[in-house]
């Protein structure tokens, strides 16, 4: 099977495209509590209501309308089906950077879950489409193979590199260090899975005709 999928360069970039995005999604479920306690002050219970309700809200709405908005899209140009994840790769930044640099948690909260909304979209479409690159009897070991590098990449890296950043790179402004650091992050991987999913796109139509 993974000979089967390295031999697709759709899958090729659509794998990679989704361990970035899983970087910088651990790194950011990670840390914003974290950030929201440092920058804003916000208390245990605080957090848990606000942060909790945003985050849950907005990533099942987004991971619904990602379903919706690929199929309907998919139905004429299959590309749609990464295209959609480039989009949510992207498109999240202008809210989480008001996320990040709103002065007060209210305001930065509510900036931020259109961007948890669009940010979700990515992830009915990745896997659905693993799915229709394999024969059936493929398809079991196919996830597994995805989720493996969604786990290696981005929950073996993602928040360890915040971390690194936070110490090293942006330590001098002591507690808002972790602002600067999830902002490169989240920018940088955003930008670079992007790039991917749009390449595995020019490869997607071909690499499903090979599976009939």
């Amino acid at each position: 099977v993974l000979s089967f999928l390295w031999s697709r360069r759709s899958f090729r970039h659509l794998s990679f495209a989704t361990g970035l995005v899983a970087f910088a999604g651990y790194a950011f479920a990670t840390w914003a509590p974290t950030f929201l306690r440092r920058v804003h002050d916000l208390s245990s219970g605080e957090l848990g209501t606000k942060y909790g309700l945003v985050l849950g809200i907005g990533g099942a709405i987004g991971s619904v309308l990602a379903g919706l908005v690929a199929d309907r899209l998919g139905s004429a140009d299959r590309r749609w089906w990464l295209w959609v994840p480039a989009i949510a790769a992207v498109g999240p930044m202008p809210f989480v950077l008001g996320f990040y640099f709103l002065p007060d948690a209210d305001s930065a909260l509510a900036c931020l879950f259109p961007g948890l909304i669009v940010a979700a979209m990515y992830q009915g479409p990745v896997f659905s489409t693993v799915q229709t690159l394999v024969p059936v009897r493929m398809r079991a070991v196919a996830s597994g193979i995805l989720l493996f590098v969604i786990n290696s990449i981005g929950l073996g890296l993602g928040p360890p590199t915040v971390g690194l950043l936070n110490d090293h790179v942006f330590a001098r402004y002591g507690d808002h260090a972790i602002r600067y650091s999830l902002t490169v992050v989240f920018v940088v991987m955003g930008v670079w899975a992007a790039l991917h999913y749009v390449l595995g796109a020019r490869a997607l139509r071909d690499d499903l005709e090979r599976v009939r």
